[in-house]
């Protein structure tokens, strides 16, 4: 071990730079694995973090109409150890004369009141702009980010608002004056409990006012919502909700909203981000020692010709075997320590998607538990290789393999054939041709290396791509048809025949369907439910089985499916307003994100499909209409219809239908959870991709430095045949420009293999439509950049070749 050490301290000076590029790639791509899977769990984990740290609910109520002894019956049940409430206002924006600005009441979306420090200390609003309001203060409030997109409202801003009363703007008074005018000033933007990722039937843009303006306006409140913190939690919900019921008169509507779900939501929306940031990870480490052990290899062989002349001076097989390793073991100790850098500098990256905005532990994050992990396992599998190659290479070893098959390469003889340049074909040989002897270089390993990062990189392109297409197409996430009418948040109805006589009168539309919204108790399971006709004219998209035939039948969402343990053709039991039912399941489908705003509604993956007679009736009858209707209708146009047009067109003739104080909304498309939360990931996954490709290109560079030092012998030879220094450095590109080529027509296909396979188990999770997408444009140009950036970084070991000294180096032979 002695021989070993010193020699390792003589030779160090000269072979420092090898040294220090292997620790380099290992530290950049090892902390790119690293950094990936930390930033999985962080992602992961961020949403509980922040409803911990927001003193969250457990369950919300709509108490109806604002009324204190309703509120204090619910807070004073057995299960509930706090509860807060928020109350609802109808304002609007004042002109200068004082007078409502009519066509604002809407675009001041739902302004709400918390009454004890709902919003402010239980479920507190996580501020993204500016600050939290002075509970104290009348004049102080903020907004929600979908206000603030709606309205271009910015922190700073200060409106003349009016609060009205319900009576007035219920009877359609538009003279009514407001019963109250003051100046508010908006101080910060951010985000409530239920809205951070969440679906854009929450999407409700909302002003908050302080606990002070709410005992001066209380006389205006219209509804309220409480929210209760329980006892024993998520457990306690089932009877709370009984026991709230039975509060009430028999028949009066009954809405929810529960964290649980909110939080299952949630992590539904996140997981598959994290899911797919940690198998980057995975494939990142595979890529580390991919590209580390090829580096170490290469920087062994530089100095296997000297382990001869050990030998031949009495050193053993264990002697020869450690020389090299000395080196090795420092080079994958300070590589695995840069490593660890390196992911703790790119943590601030994680987490991503919509959580990151409210991520309570901004900036740098230590994950003790993937970098320890992490760190042991880049340093027992690299020095597993590393002690592989070096007793492979011992001269006591060598000396019972026979030399390589020195055959002339077919490539290099068809390169010759085709009338290729000389440095051309010599290039291509030094691509294809591992050498002989002292000559030998590891470049076979940088086309696997350049394949594995090039597989990641096309892998990542084809996800993207395929994401991009659930995006940008309704139907995949179950948004099967163009647009629907809404009726007041889909806790109204609208009237049946003149809504039917409107739509069946519209050139543009080609069918439609009239739905309601409730949830329901199957086989005790509380699920979120859309009422519709059998045989309905549009209908979500079907995964499995059929559509609604009959009334006796069911269609569930994967996910409910399978929460309630059945299989096409099973049974689940209910209760409707007649009693006892049984359904039968029929087919699973994709469910649009559908329902009553900030309450239980279905999702993709999540919620039944029923007939709309298994609804309980208080959501399917207004009791101040004549011809109550659904709760909403679904729209599709006719093929080739100017679906702009047709929106405007539709949108003319809605006003009609909202009658007995229901207001009924043209609808657009409203994204799910997870396609919102996708919208929102940010660089990040593209970043530690691209880190990939730059260490793919290191590992490059460090494999024609280590040609141009083991071939110096041979670039020599060729100068003195006259070969000129544009001819070396030529011959370099060309190597370079075969090898990156080579590990692309093989990478390519590979990652749109694997890049499919990731996303139809992503799209199967989702409970999605299935439609991978390939991006041939992408892949094809990230290709050819790759090519052209690794001949462009061939260019410096070029210059090192081209200058190779033709007599001092002949002489020395």
């Amino acid at each position: 071990m002695n021989i070993a050490w010193y020699r390792f301290r003589c030779t160090f000076a000269r072979r420092w730079l090898g040294y220090l590029g292997v620790a380099l790639l290992i530290a950049l791509v090892g902390g790119v694995a690293m950094a990936s899977v930390a930033g999985a769990r962080r992602t992961a984990s961020g949403f509980h973090r922040f409803l911990a740290d927001s003193n969250r609910s457990d369950l919300a109520i709509d108490s109806g109409p604002y009324d204190p002894k309703v509120i204090e019956a619910v807070g004073g049940l057995p299960e509930v150890t706090g509860h807060q409430t928020y109350v609802a206002f109808y304002t609007a924006r004042l002109d200068p004369d004082g007078a409502p600005i009519l066509d604002a009441v809407t675009d001041q979306g739902e302004w709400v009141g918390s009454v004890d420090g709902l919003y402010f200390d239980q479920d507190a609003m996580a501020i993204t702009h500016g600050r939290m309001a002075d509970p104290t203060k009348v004049g102080e409030v903020v907004i929600s980010e979908s206000m603030a997109e709606l309205t271009h409202y910015g922190v700073g801003q200060r409106l003349p608002v009016g609060v009205f009363s319900a009576d007035d703007v219920e009877s359609g008074n538009e003279a009514a004056a407001p019963k109250d005018s003051l100046t508010v000033e908006i101080v910060g933007i951010g985000v409530f409990t239920d809205e951070v990722v969440q679906d854009e039937v929450d999407r409700v843009p909302r002003v908050l006012a302080t606990p002070a303006f709410t005992a001066k306006e209380r006389q205006w409140a219209t509804y309220a919502w409480t929210g209760l913190r329980l006892r024993r939690g998520a457990a306690d919900v089932p009877r709370v909700k009984a026991e709230y019921a039975g509060l009430l008169d028999p028949g009066s509507p009954v809405f929810f909203r529960e964290t649980a779900i909110t939080a299952a939501q949630a992590q539904r929306a996140i997981r598959p981000q994290a899911v797919a940031l940690g198998v980057f990870g995975l494939i990142a480490l595979l890529a580390t020692l991919v590209l580390a052990g090829q580096a170490l290899g290469r920087q062994l062989a530089v100095e296997r010709d000297d382990l001869p002349q050990l030998r031949a001076i009495g050193a053993g097989p264990g002697t020869t075997a450690a020389q090299g390793l000395v080196g090795a073991a420092l080079v994958i100790a300070v590589g695995v320590a840069l490593a660890l850098v390196v992911a703790v500098l790119l943590s601030p990256l994680a987490p991503i998607g919509s959580i990151r905005r409210v991520e309570v532990d901004r900036g740098v994050s230590v994950d003790w538990a993937v970098l320890a992990a992490g760190a042991a396992t880049l340093v027992v599998l690299l020095s597993l290789v590393a002690v592989t190659l070096a007793w492979r290479q011992a001269p006591h070893r060598s000396a019972h393999r026979g030399r390589p098959n020195a055959r002339p390469s077919r490539v290099v003889q068809g390169a010759s054939a085709a009338g290729l340049s000389v440095a051309a074909v010599l290039g291509i040989g030094r691509a294809v041709r591992p050498g002989t002897g002292r000559t030998a270089v590891s470049t076979r390993s940088v086309m696997v290396g350049a394949a594995v990062a090039i597989m990641a990189m096309t892998a990542s392109l084809t996800f993207s791509a395929s994401l991009d297409a659930l995006i940008s197409q309704p139907q995949l996430f179950g948004w099967n048809w163009d647009e629907m009418l809404l009726a007041s948040s889909g806790y109204g109805n609208l009237p049946k025949a003149a809504t039917a006589k409107v739509l069946d009168a519209d050139s543009n539309v080609e069918a439609w369907s009239g739905i309601y919204f409730g949830s329901m108790e199957l086989d005790g399971m509380n699920v979120a439910v859309i009422g519709g006709q059998p045989d309905a004219a549009v209908n979500p998209p079907m995964l499995r089985g059929h559509a609604l035939n009959g009334p006796d039948e069911v269609v569930l969402g994967e996910q409910t499916l399978e929460q309630l343990g059945k299989k096409i053709g099973d049974t689940v039991s209910t209760t409707d307003d007649s009693g006892p039912a049984r359904l039968r399941v029929v087919g699973t489908a994709t469910l649009a994100t559908l329902g009553v705003g900030h309450g239980s509604h279905t999702s993709m993956g999540t919620g039944a499909l029923v007939d709309y007679q298994h609804i309980p009736g208080v959501h399917r009858n207004d009791a101040g209409m004549a011809d109550p209707g659904p709760n909403a209708v679904i729209v599709r146009f006719k093929p080739g219809t100017d679906t702009s047009q047709a929106h405007r067109d539709l949108a003319k003739k809605v006003p009609p239908l909202a009658v007995s104080g229901n207001s009924v909304d043209p609808v657009g498309v409203q994204k799910p959870a997870e396609i919102v939360n996708y919208q929102d990931m940010g660089s990040a996954p593209a970043i530690l991709a691209g880190g990939l490709l730059v260490a793919a290109l290191l590992s490059l560079i460090l494999a024609l430095f280590a040609s141009v030092r083991r071939q110096r012998r041979e670039l020599a030879v060729l100068k003195a045949l006259g070969l000129t220094r544009r001819q070396v450095g030529a011959t370099l590109t060309w190597q370079a420009a075969v090898t990156v080529t080579i590990g692309a027509l093989v990478g390519v296909p590979a990652g749109i293999i694997v890049g499919r396979a990731l996303w139809v188990t992503f799209a199967h999770q989702l409970h999605a439509v299935v439609r991978p997408e390939i991006p041939v444009v992408a892949v094809a140009l990230v290709t050819a950049g790759t090519v052209i950036v690794s001949v462009l970084v061939a260019a410096i070991p070029g210059r090192a070749a081209a200058r190779v000294p033709i007599s001092v180096l002949l002489r020395s032979e």
